[in-house]
């Protein structure tokens, strides 16, 4: 929810936004003129709306066929984990 506040300076409010998923409504004369969300918080809206999307599209028979998880694996440059874990092959 976004919050009132009276003229903090900028540094203050970006870090507010950055590190307390905090969304900050930036006003001009009580009119919103921008907001500062967190990235977390567009990290969980997108998620939402990508299961809502999923959700959606199910049913109504519109889905794209999936990608094969080995296929996955190879595109996101994974491992294969003999135990099941997921093991990110990252350079030192």
């Amino acid at each position: 929810m976004a919050r009132h506040i009276n003229q903090p300076c900028a540094g203050d409010l970006v870090r507010r936004a950055a590190h307390g998923r905090e969304t900050i409504a930036l006003t001009d004369h009580r009119h919103m003129a921008a907001l500062h969300v967190s990235p977390q918080v567009m990290e969980d809206l997108e998620d939402v709306l990508a299961i809502t999307d999923y959700q959606r599209r199910k049913p109504e028979g519109t889905l794209e066929p999936g990608i094969p998880t080995a296929e996955a694996r190879r595109r996101l440059g994974l491992e294969q984990a003999v135990t099941g874990e997921i093991i990110f092959d990252r350079a030192p």
